[in-house]
């Protein structure tokens, strides 16, 4: 049986946004990061998350198993001029 086509479109995974959803708009001095749709206010997300701790899964991450052959070795990392903007 062929699935139609909006059932290939759903995704368990999709995020849903709440009917009574308000963004937090940035304050002045609030850090922001664009990243493609969305725009995290960095300063308000860590509050929410010191303020909803026991509602996330903290796991710990082993860097070193996270390198990737092909990325910057740590020679060229320690030449970056970190002062100059990209």
């Amino acid at each position: 049986m062929k699935k139609s086509r909006m059932s290939k479109l759903r995704h368990a995974r999709k995020l849903i946004i709440p009917e009574d959803f308000e963004p937090r708009l940035p304050n002045d001095y609030d850090e922001t990061f664009l990243n493609g749709y969305f725009h995290f206010n960095v300063e308000q997300l860590l509050a929410y998350v010191a303020e909803h701790k026991n509602e996330f899964l903290q796991v710990s991450v082993v860097v070193s198993d996270w390198h990737k052959d092909d990325s910057p070795d740590d020679e060229y990392v320690e030449l970056a001029d970190l002062k100059r903007p990209c």
